[in-house]
């Protein structure tokens, strides 16, 4: 099942100063950017980067992957009760094409088909770089609120 091992929160979906600047920039954020601003002033980026250092960007993305499972789907099972050859006949599945099942907090999200790829390991390695996608946008977000409020309480 899901491994519980600390990941690693890829490259480029870490949150540098700049992106952290965006972030604070963005139009959710302009009241909280503004604010931060006066308080700070010109050590604004200063601060920026001490609160980026308060935030242990691979826990919160360790944090986020394990609430993500994908599997491989064994073309037998129904998926939300909807039988197998339904299924594959909705999503205009060939007979070379595989399948993952992917579940965000044990709630099915997706059902993704991998074209002309129906071995499991292939199939797992598709899967688990779409799960590690959807753990990084949850972590940046994560990352994002966390960088909105240390700002203001430094």
């Amino acid at each position: 099942m899901q491994e519980q091992r600390k990941r690693v929160m890829p490259q480029s979906a870490r949150v540098d100063i700049v992106r952290a600047v965006q972030m604070l920039g963005s139009e959710g954020n302009r009241g909280i950017f503004e604010l931060a601003r006066t308080i700070h002033g010109p050590a604004l980026l200063q601060k920026l980067q001490q609160v980026l250092s308060q935030i242990d960007q691979d826990e919160v993305f360790s944090r986020a992957r394990q609430r993500i499972v994908a599997l491989p789907w064994d073309g037998v099972q129904p998926v939300n009760g909807v039988e197998a050859d339904k299924v594959r006949a909705s999503h205009q599945m060939g007979p070379n094409d595989g399948a993952y099942l992917v579940w965000i907090d044990d709630r099915l999200v997706y059902f993704q088909v991998t074209p002309g790829v129906k071995n499991t390991d292939e199939i797992l390695q598709i899967a688990e770089k779409h799960v590690d996608e959807i753990a990084s946008q949850f972590a940046v977000d994560d990352i994002s609120h966390k960088i909105a409020e240390l700002i203001l309480t430094l």
